[in-house]
């Protein structure tokens, strides 16, 4: 992870890299719902919908 990360900072501007490190507080959830079918309530999909949508506007 620690390589990968070295990697997009190299090639993106951090003002554009370090809000996407917060979608890995989406993508968990979501990872483990379709690959470990573990239940995700309506709470976490609303949390999730609310961090996607402030990394993209941060992002643009």
């Amino acid at each position: 992870m620690t390589i990968l990360w070295l990697y997009v900072l190299r090639t993106i501007p951090l003002s554009q890299a370090f809000p996407v490190l917060g979608l890995m507080y989406a993508l968990i959830p979501i990872a483990s719902h379709y690959l470990l079918k573990e239940r995700v309530v309506f709470s976490q999909w609303l949390g999730i919908s609310i961090i996607i949508t402030g990394v993209i506007l941060v992002v643009n």
